[in-house]
């Protein structure tokens, strides 16, 4: 069950990014943290919510807590692992820090 949820919020997401590609600019040193919102309804079935273009980093909760402070650390790890390794015109996969995040599409841009 976990598998297929997953399967279908990293369809969704992907439809989403596809669907504003061509509109994204891409700039070295600058990256974006989108927030997925979803709901799982009682027969398991995957809605999108929202995205938030600025989602809130709160850890006023004991999950949050848990979660916010090393999102943030692992998410630094790979724009400043992307970062440097572009600077020196290095190749950017595979990458080294890149924790627990799955890559859901991939453009070589040389």
């Amino acid at each position: 069950v976990a598998k297929k949820m997953t399967k279908d919020i990293h369809q969704i997401m992907m439809l989403c990014f596809n669907s504003v590609k061509a509109k994204l600019q891409v700039q070295n040193g600058f990256f974006e943290l989108l927030g997925f919102d979803f709901l799982v309804d009682e027969s398991l079935k995957v809605w999108l919510l929202e995205v938030n273009k600025n989602p809130a980093l709160h850890t006023n909760s004991e999950v949050l807590m848990e979660l916010t402070p090393p999102l943030v650390a692992d998410t630094l790890e790979v724009v400043l692992e992307v970062y440097n390794k572009s600077k020196r015109q290095d190749r950017i996969l595979p990458l080294v820090n890149k924790r627990n995040f799955v890559m859901l599409h991939h453009e070589d841009r040389r």
